[in-house]
């Protein structure tokens, strides 16, 4: 098991191939090894009947079957996906950053980094650009905006809130005639940093009573039961983030942000990217920025906005 993230590393340092340097989404690709397809095979029983109904997606180059899914599910190849990454970094000036991929190639992704920054009450953020495939129809195309502290790399992945800050395009027939489409809308969805922002700069100028830290931090991490005694891990989850937000997170301590919205949105980040230990490099990235602990932060954004 890795120990905790160091605060100076990306989400994805060690989980995938750095692309300085790289020109283009293919050119990753095949820096990565990931030039490879994948196709749809009939399943068959033990005994030899086949399944109706099913297809297994199974990878050319070395016959591993990713995942199964229905007869109207499309794959969209690595390379279908690299052009659309080299769309979106002609329309936005973004430049390649990482590439990788997980559980066997079931999961490939790509990360750019835009060119342009912003600050919130003096923390400077820069802004990236996630876009996820997966191979084994668990889930759509996805391309996320993701914001990322630049003093100590907290990552907030802006997904799917009341449709902003995000684009899916799902496994059809249609998908990559749709993936088109989709470089339009996400280089428009670009625009919704400035409700990101606008969010961001008021819960910085909220400062937060120890009553409701208490609040954030057990809504955060809720007991199934009355009994904390039965809940050590919660409890230090809590206190972790508690002494964040108070100022013991990185540069969390400025007079500008103690003990406001932001850093408490800041803390739990802090808590969940850099201060929890995760298997490997590859489940790290996996889980703060595409599953568990990236949708509690977005949780978190919006109990602080709206409580």
């Amino acid at each position: 098991m890795v120990g905790t993230m160091s605060p100076t590393r990306l989400p994805w340092t060690g989980a995938g191939m750095p692309l300085d340097g790289v020109g283009s989404a293919r050119e990753g690709l095949a820096r990565a090894g990931l030039t490879w397809d994948v196709g749809l095979d009939p399943l068959f029983m033990e005994g030899g009947r086949e399944v109706p109904g099913f297809r297994a997606v199974v990878r050319r180059d070395n016959g591993a079957a990713l995942g199964v899914v229905s007869p109207s599910w499309r794959p969209v190849q690595n390379s279908s996906l690299a052009d659309f990454c080299d769309t979106l970094a002609r329309q936005s000036g973004a430049k390649f950053e990482a590439v990788g991929s997980a559980k066997g190639g079931r999961s490939v992704w790509f990360v750019m980094e835009l060119p342009r920054g912003f600050s919130i009450a003096g923390d400077e953020m820069k802004t990236y650009i996630l876009v996820s495939n997966a191979h084994d129809g668990s889930r759509a195309v996805k391309a996320f905006l993701t914001p990322i502290r630049v003093a100590c790399s907290n990552a907030l992945r802006l997904a799917e809130r009341r449709g902003h800050g995000s684009v899916s395009i799902r496994h059809t027939a249609t998908a990559d005639a749709r993936l088109d489409g989709a470089r339009r809308v996400l280089a428009c969805a670009v625009d919704d940093l400035a409700r990101f922002r606008e969010t961001a700069e008021t819960l910085a100028s909220r400062t937060m009573s120890d009553v409701q830290i208490s609040e954030f931090v057990e809504a955060m991490f809720p007991f199934s039961d009355g009994d904390p005694e039965r809940h050590p891990r919660l409890i230090r989850a809590r206190e972790s983030v508690r002494g964040r937000i108070l100022g013991d997170g990185i540069a969390l301590d400025r007079p500008a942000i103690l003990a406001t919205r932001w850093s408490a949105l800041q803390g739990l980040i802090e808590h969940l990217d850099h201060g929890r230990r995760y298997r490997d490099d590859e489940r790290r990235f996996t889980s703060t920025v595409l599953d568990a602990s990236a949708t509690l932060k977005i949780r978190a954004l919006e109990f602080l906005s709206n409580n």
